[in-house]
Formats: C-alpha cells, structure tokens, sequence
C-alpha cells in the first residue's frame, strides 16, 4: 500500500473510530506480532507476480483487528468450534493463528497470492502451529470446494465483483449439502448485501459508533433446501 493511500486510510478511521481507538487497535497488532514471533503488521498491495484469479477484484492485504476477530469469534455457537476453518484470502495468516487459539481443531488458508502464501507459512511456523493442524493454499478462492462437512468461512473483506459472488454461490452450494452446517463470520462487511440477496441471514453483529465491524452470517435451511433443489435438477 503506498503511504498516501495508507495515510488516508488511517486518517478516515480516525475520524470515524476515534484516535484512541486507532491507538489501541495498532497496539493490539503490534502486540500481537511481539508474543508470536511473527510479520503480518505491512499492508500489501495486489499484486499479478504470483497470481491466481482475479487483480482486479482483490483487496490489498492488510492484517484482521485480533480484538474485533476475536469478539467475532466469541459470536459462533459451541458446536461451531468443531468445524473446519476456513479463512478466504488469508494474506499473512493472522487469522488463522488467532482461530487456532480459539480452539479450532484445523485451519485452511485460501490465497492467491504466492507472496503471501510463502509469508503466511512462515508466519504458522513462527507461531508454533502444527502442520497438522494449520494449511494454506495458494489457490483463487473462486474455485475452492471446502471440504464435506461443518464449516466455519471468515472473510476479511478480501475481494469483490464476481470473485465474492462465486465465492458465496459455493458456499451456498456446500449449505444444501447433508450435515454441512455453515456460518460466515466476515469482518469489515463491505459486500454484506451480496450474502443477504443470496439467502443468508444475519444472526450476530460487532459495531461500534453506528459502524458495522464485522457480522456473523448463517443461511436458512430453507435456502439451503432451494439450493439442493436446483443443484440436482
């Protein structure tokens, strides 16, 4: 991210959140980048060197609030934390770590770019995270299939356009299939209204000062059902 458009950023959220939560956020990063051993703090900008899937609709990385990823986390019901974890654009693996020590039994990371793949492995390493227990991969998060079963998918709204709709068309897909509970917890929602045309609902949400955070999204069986329905025809 070039320092202008950085500068503007944090200007805007200033004015927005207020300084000491600008303040507080940064330390929260920092700290988190301190206890352990990693680099995820840069923001990083598109990049085609490295590439799978769509430039044009991605969003530069920059890493998830631990705070507000956290208190999103919190919204999930007890059963959830047995699913499969699945961060869409998971840059430098912040979030993966942070929903380890949820207690999260796996993680998957889904990045396109081959930077941040390499950045983010580096970075589950430094953690201490198994190999086991922790992937990602470098592979455009249209095309992913999650695996059968409960899912849990976190978005740090990571890309738009027609890469966010086939994203959340999957997921749709993987909901109508038996046991395959889903929810969606997607921070800094900007393309919310895209899961709410495609059936989900809204069913937990973080704000602060009149500015949505970050939401938790489930989709209807009803959806799901409609969903199969079409699918099998």
């Amino acid at each position: 991210m070039s320092l202008h458009k950085y500068s503007r950023f944090v200007w805007n959220t200033i004015r927005q959140q207020g300084l000491w939560f600008c303040m507080s956020e940064f330390a929260s990063e920092l700290l988190f980048d301190l206890t352990h051993g990693t680099r995820t703090l840069t923001p990083v900008e598109p990049d085609t060197a490295g590439t799978t899937g769509s430039v044009t609709d991605a969003v530069q990385y920059q890493g998830c609030s631990p705070a507000i990823s956290r208190s999103l986390l919190a919204t999930l019901p007890h059963e959830a934390f047995n699913a499969q974890f699945t961060d869409f654009g998971s840059g430098k693996g912040r979030t993966l770590i942070l929903a380890l020590e949820a207690g999260f039994p796996a993680v998957t990371g889904v990045e396109f770019s081959s930077a941040l793949v390499a950045a983010g492995r580096r970075n589950l390493e430094r953690s201490g995270a198994s190999n086991s227990k922790a992937a990602i991969l470098h592979l455009d998060a249209a095309v992913y299939e999650p695996p059968h079963g409960p899912l849990v998918a976190f978005l740090y709204n990571p890309f738009h356009g027609r890469t966010l709709k086939r994203v959340i068309a999957n997921l749709v897909r993987h909901a109508s299939k038996p046991d395959c509970p889903l929810w969606v917890l997607y921070l800094n929602p900007k393309g919310l209204r895209a899961f709410l045309d495609a059936g989900f609902a809204e069913t937990a949400r973080i704000e602060r000062r009149g500015r949505t955070l970050g939401v938790q999204l489930t989709i209807p069986s009803a959806t799901a059902e409609r969903s199969q329905g079409k699918a099998s025809l």
